[in-house]
């Protein structure tokens, strides 16, 4: 199959499985390997009435209710890179609970390599016990948005001596990480977490544990009881965010935009700070200004009607749009010309990624204006 062949046949998949037909989304995807039968195939977990060996269990949080449940498998197969569960007869239930959003993401589970490995698990008399599985990414953003208030389940779990969180590919945890499941772990009052490292990206495990998507209003609803209860002042700081040096999405002219910002704005590394530090720092912000990227996502500890100017290389990303509507933020979007301008052509997804250019003026005006609207 060509590569143009194959970009159509995943977006068709994609539209499938948006409209909610999972066994013609799972039939496209497979069609990538017509010589390959697969063992995987999609499901809707019925939470209310759940198949032999899988449990469900609703979540609530300080008095709330959360679109979101705690599932118990009594065997399955947990896919690291994922975040989810096949369950011991291959039902991929990828609508509940992977946390990235198109099939694209996990078409690779139809592979005849993944297909060996998974038949090769399923077969094996090795499993680990008491496996609490989620997704764990990389960058800042995906721990704090989607890990942490995904760790919700965990609460329920009290019964067990220990309960095994997987993380693949991350070798060492790093501070903020460690200070993340810190703060779950004191949020949700949880005990007995252990981090397991694994090599590979799948293993057997009885049980396994997973919490469902949960929506971004609950999500966020988590994450901002982590703000300071006791700061009656009102936001009063004005906030440049710059990301880390060694960070993809570069501004190359962000220098020069410094020098012309308000004297009131002070110029902050949100990665040199800890994480505490990080949550007050932008619960007193008035106004917020940044490349967009992780250093953007403490957005989420801001009050109603902070400004929000985020310094894009072109392509639209949503993220912190999606977070500013949510919680009441005015959010304002500033494009750039990516560095090679032949991206823009090429790959929409590259263009958002590289490194960027943006009109200095117009970025002035732009704050200018959220500087007046935060005065009114």
């Amino acid at each position: 199959m060509n590569k143009k062949n194959s970009i159509d046949t995943i977006k068709l998949a994609e539209k499938a499985w948006l409209e909610g037909d999972l066994k013609k989304s799972s039939e496209i995807l497979e069609s990538r390997f017509p010589n390959q039968k697969s063992l995987i195939f999609q499901k809707y977990l019925n939470t209310n009435n759940s198949e032999k060996g899988i449990n469900s269990t609703p979540l609530y949080f300080n008095g709330h209710d959360v679109n979101s449940f705690l599932v118990k498998f009594d065997s399955s197969i947990s896919i690291f890179d994922l975040g989810l569960p096949l369950s011991s007869r291959g039902a991929f239930f990828s609508r509940e609970f992977t946390h990235l959003k198109y099939p694209e993401r996990y078409i690779h589970l139809y592979s005849p390599e993944s297909i060996k490995a998974i038949r090769s698990v399923m077969h094996s008399s090795y499993n680990i016990e008491n496996v609490y599985l989620t997704l764990v990414r990389k960058p800042y953003y995906h721990w704090l948005i989607d890990t942490l208030p995904h760790l919700l389940g965990l609460s329920l779990l009290k019964n067990y001596k220990t309960i095994k969180l997987i993380g693949a590919g991350i070798p060492k945890l790093r501070g903020w990480q460690k200070e993340i499941l810190q703060l779950a772990t004191q949020m949700f009052k949880i005990d007995n977490l252990s981090w397991l490292n694994l090599n590979g990206n799948i293993v057997k495990s009885q049980p396994c544990f997973s919490q469902t998507r949960m929506p971004l209003k609950d999500r966020l609803m988590i994450l901002r009881t982590l703000k300071l209860q006791k700061n009656n002042k009102k936001p009063w700081r004005y906030i440049y965010a710059k990301r880390a040096k060694t960070d993809i999405r570069k501004l190359y002219n962000e220098d020069k935009l410094i020098s012309k910002l308000d004297s009131r704005f002070e110029i902050i590394e949100p990665e040199k700070l800890d994480l505490r530090s990080q949550i007050n720092l932008f619960s007193e912000a008035k106004c917020v200004v940044g490349v967009c990227g992780s250093n953007l996502s403490n957005i989420v500890f801001c009050e109603n009607n902070t400004s929000v100017v985020e310094l894009s290389a072109g392509y639209d990303q949503k993220h912190f749009e999606n977070i500013s509507n949510t919680i009441g933020l005015n959010f304002f979007r500033v494009k750039g010309e990516p560095f090679e301008a032949e991206l823009k052509i090429k790959n929409k997804w590259k263009e958002a990624h590289s490194d960027f250019n943006i009109n200095i003026e117009e970025t002035i005006n732009i704050i200018n204006i959220c500087l007046f609207m935060v005065l009114i």
